[in-house]
């Protein structure tokens, strides 16, 4: 029994929200009628009064309670938890020479890390309750990779191109946003295996609706009633070492996409290359329209579908260009080649990994050169991997290395570190020979291919300072360092081409 001056709330449980159970009440009038023992309503209207277990059985007629019932109830709306993220992520098992490794969807890799059985409070005795978030996505905050060892790489597109993760700068005022329909994977470098780095993330929930990709995102306060859990997730990956070399597996058949008469019901039927076994049993003929050309239809001398495939035929070799100095290399026409005939290659260039190339450096995928001006005290070897890519989705990666130097000082160490002899004590091979003659019988004919790119000069035109190629050989490293320095800009050049061309294999190396 309460005084008409009492306050009555509801107190919910932790997390609870929904309809509660009701109280069910009688009203008590002002009169002077006992209620119960000496209580009279009367007093109850003036003073602060609680008492337990009064008998209000005694209602109606001329007593001060209330027939009929009243029945006071509320409502808890629902507040959002944040999402507990728990556990650790893995990408499985990543070739270390696969140019395209497979990526796994942000769904499947942290699924079994989400948890948001807090905000699940719809049940049978609770209708009204809310129900648990789903994971909407992640926010990328930290990432431990070296760059050496690779680096993580997303994808929007079903895998179809892939962002890399920059290696600094992440955090949970600078993060990177992605759904939980994108792609996540680690390309490696071509040199490490092992575990990488981790990526660190947290979990969104879906209590803010779908999540947007998005760079450069400040969370705020994470946890709490947020939609970013309070703990992070690391994903790793493990790196597999493989000698063997690695080729873009042939896509999924599709109907009337590899071939005319059902070739796609095939499966498991015919291995790669074993088209001369086929028989007629093999190839129902359901009267289907031969596909358009050019959307992967082609047949070979045994009338079997020709699978795309991008393969590296060519080489780039190793190059050797001077710091404040402009330099073009010329990428092979004939680097990769398409088993698809017509098949259109299109060219990206970036660090091995995925990463960007240096900002002096720039590729024309167009004119398949690369082209650029070192800054003063970029000293070193930088490589640098081409991709090649058909219209199907298959590619194939080739590699090679730009050494920066400071003239003759560096090319010394080169001298030293494979221990030649200049090239002015050791005639170049016969096929050298022959160029170099043609390069003095037509001095403006287009070089070979795996020559470093530079304006032909007419030797014949110049003065002998910057023709240190041509003077009488002498004996000994420091007799050439000395015709080095003597010469001018243009011989510097063909000096350097000349030695880069005799080394075949040389290490990279860094310079004092």
């Amino acid at each position: 029994m309460l005084s008409a001056s009492a306050e009555v709330r509801f107190a919910p449980a932790p997390n609870f929200n929904g309809v509660p159970g009701q109280l069910t009440t009688r009203l008590i009038d002002s009169s002077d009628t006992t209620v119960t023992g000496s209580v009279i309503g009367a007093e109850l209207a003036t003073e602060d009064t609680a008492l337990n277990g009064v008998d209000a059985t005694h209602n109606g007629g001329t007593t001060a309670l209330s027939a009929t019932t009243v029945v006071l109830d509320t409502t808890v709306t629902p507040v959002n938890d944040a999402p507990v993220a728990s556990g650790s992520a893995t990408l499985g098992v990543v070739s270390q020479i696969n140019p395209n490794p497979p990526g796994s969807t942000i769904g499947n890799l942290f699924g079994g890390n989400f948890n948001d059985s807090a905000d699940q409070q719809q049940s049978a005795a609770n209708p009204t309750g809310s129900t648990a978030n789903s994971l909407a996505g992640i926010a990328i905050t930290g990432k431990g990779v070296d760059p050496g060892q690779g680096t993580w790489q997303y994808s929007s597109d079903g895998g179809k191109t892939w962002t890399s993760v920059p290696s600094t700068g992440l955090s949970n005022g600078d993060a990177i946003v992605l759904s939980s329909s994108d792609s996540l994977r680690f390309k490696p470098s071509s040199t490490f295996n092992g575990t990488p780095g981790p990526l660190e993330v947290r979990l969104i929930d879906s209590s803010d609706g779908p999540v947007t990709d998005a760079v450069g995102v400040d969370l705020g306060a994470v946890g709490g009633t947020t939609q970013y859990s309070a703990s992070t997730v690391d994903l790793t990956a493990q790196v597999t070492s493989s000698h063997r070399p690695f080729f873009t597996p042939p896509q999924e058949d599709i109907p009337d996409f590899n071939a005319p008469n059902d070739y796609n019901k095939l499966g498991d039927n015919i291995e790669p290359g074993d088209s001369g076994s086929l028989t007629s049993s093999q190839f129902p003929d359901d009267g289907s329209t031969p596909p358009a050309e050019g959307r992967g239809y082609q047949t070979n001398l045994y009338g079997a579908p020709i699978i795309p495939q991008v393969w590296l035929t060519g080489s780039v070799g190793n190059r050797f260009v001077i710091e404040e100095q402009h330099a073009i290399i010329p990428v092979p026409s004939n680097l990769f080649d398409d088993t698809y005939p017509g098949a259109n290659l299109e060219y990206d260039a970036r660090a091995p990994g995925g990463g960007p190339l240096p900002q002096w450096l720039e590729f024309d995928s167009r004119n398949l050169t690369f082209s650029g001006t070192p800054p003063l005290g970029t000293h070193g070897t930088i490589e640098v991997e081409i991709v090649g890519r058909d219209q199907f989705g298959n590619q194939a990666t080739a590699t090679f290395q730009i050494t920066v130097g400071r003239e003759s000082h560096d090319l010394d160490q080169m001298l030293e570190r494979v221990s030649l002899k200049p090239p002015a004590a050791h005639p170049a091979p016969a096929h050298h020979r022959h160029r170099h003659a043609l390069h003095r019988e037509h001095p403006h004919q287009v070089q070979p291919h795996h020559a470093q790119h530079q304006p032909v000069v007419d030797n014949s035109r110049r003065a002998p300072a910057d023709v240190a190629t041509t003077a009488p050989p002498q004996p000994g490293r420091s007799a050439f360092s000395a015709q080095l320095r003597d010469a001018g800009p243009v011989g510097r050049i063909l000096q350097a081409r000349q030695i880069v061309e005799t080394i075949v294999e040389a290490a990279p190396f860094e310079f004092e």
